[in-house]
């Protein structure tokens, strides 16, 4: 395998292909396949749960001198190429890989191509077009919702659902749940679950147009400037979760404040750190809103907003005496909350349940994105 290519191109084709590379540097995930032909070359990255296949033209190579195939190191691969001239040439000699271009060469030794997975990049299956901008904004208002712990693989994906003209984005760790839903053209029902850290990286950057997805039972996939990007589907079923927010005849307490004021109230207040929990506790009225937290040993913070755009008790509970209607007392993760929030723009409405273990966040400007956070009992 010889050929010659300027180093803007390959340049920007591995820097978008690098998120599926592993940090394991014994792993045959770590490095890029490169496969050149007549027709041009081809790199494929994975780390078995997402993938990247890209080909470049051979109109945009500069010269091919000859076809083969290697699978080289990663990191080497990607820092070679940003140290590089303008252009630069690979020849695979043997098991060794030499990068060179008028004032520099390397070598390494490449890795054994018989370990590395092959991998079915077919565009198939159930079609759904989505605009890539709100696809990755969905994305990004819910996964934060999702876990890091091993042992509940299904609580770090993102459930994607479609009906009745919208794909639904759900994401919940059993203390918080975020949703959102975005338009979509077509009437084709999917129900599938995708590691958020992979969908993270699901949509470059740069793409904010329609594209066409392919959904299989294994796996999520679309193509975009010959960049083929798919994703596996995890295989265990995901509840439906939806009835975990409250009705509106089970809220208690409704608070309309901006976003701005609440979360200039919380970062005054955790001046003093909370405990371990990053528990806060708010104190909400018609005249303020106040934050609270005493921890023994590092002090005491007390602030308050007069901001308040609104604050309602639900008169069906008037005639319970467990509540007070001029005031409601929670206590929660602030860490938690501000996720939460950060995903609005202006007004926010929050709502307390009648059983004071669930606080819900909606906006009327927003009011495809739904978050919940579990209030804190003590």
């Amino acid at each position: 395998m010889k050929f010659t290519i300027e180093k803007k191109i390959i340049e920007w084709q591995i820097e978008r292909m690098q998120s599926a590379i592993l940090n394991n540097v014994n792993s045959p995930l770590s490095s890029f396949f490169l496969k050149l032909t007549r027709s041009g070359l081809f790199i494929i990255s994975t780390n078995s749960e997402l993938s990247y296949k890209v080909f470049i033209n051979k109109k945009d190579l500069i010269e091919i001198y000859d076809v083969g195939s290697c699978l080289i190191d990663g990191v080497f691969l990607r820092d070679v190429i940003r140290k590089s001239d303008k252009q630069l040439s690979f020849h695979l000699i043997g098991s060794e890989l030499k990068v060179f271009w008028e004032d520099a060469i390397f070598s390494k030794t490449t890795r054994d191509s018989s370990f590395f997975p092959e991998i079915n990049f077919e565009q198939k299956g159930i079609k759904l077009t989505v605009n890539a901008k709100n696809f990755k904004r969905a994305i990004k208002n819910t996964a934060f919702a999702t876990t890091n712990n091993p042992s509940q693989p299904i609580l770090s994906a993102i459930n994607l659902r479609s009906e009745a003209g919208f794909l639904h984005f759900s994401a919940t760790d059993t203390t918080r749940f975020a949703s959102e839903k975005i338009e979509i053209s077509n009437k084709s029902r999917i129900n599938i679950s995708v590691s958020a850290k992979n969908l993270k990286d699901f949509i470059p950057p740069e793409l904010d147009k329609d594209i066409e997805l392919n959904i299989e039972s294994s796996k999520i996939s679309y193509i975009y400037d010959n960049l083929t990007i798919q994703s596996r589907i995890f295989t265990i079923e995901y509840k439906d979760i939806s009835n975990i927010l409250p009705k509106d005849s089970e809220i208690l307490y409704s608070l309309t404040i901006n976003k701005r004021d609440i979360l200039d109230l919380i970062d005054k207040t955790t001046i003093i750190t909370p405990g371990k929990d990053n528990v806060i506790n708010l104190s909400m009225s018609k005249n303020a809103l106040k934050g609270y937290i005493s921890q023994y040993d590092s002090g005491q913070s007390n602030v308050q907003t007069k901001n308040v755009l609104d604050f309602r008790f639900n008169p069906r509970f008037a005639s319970d005496f467990r509540f007070d209607p001029e005031l409601a007392q929670v206590n929660i993760n602030y860490r938690y909350l501000k996720d939460a929030i950060s995903v609005f723009d202006k007004v926010i409405d929050i709502h307390i349940n009648e059983k004071m273990n669930k606080m819900l966040i909606v906006s009327p400007e927003k009011p495809e994105i739904c978050q919940l956070v579990g209030l804190v009992l003590v």
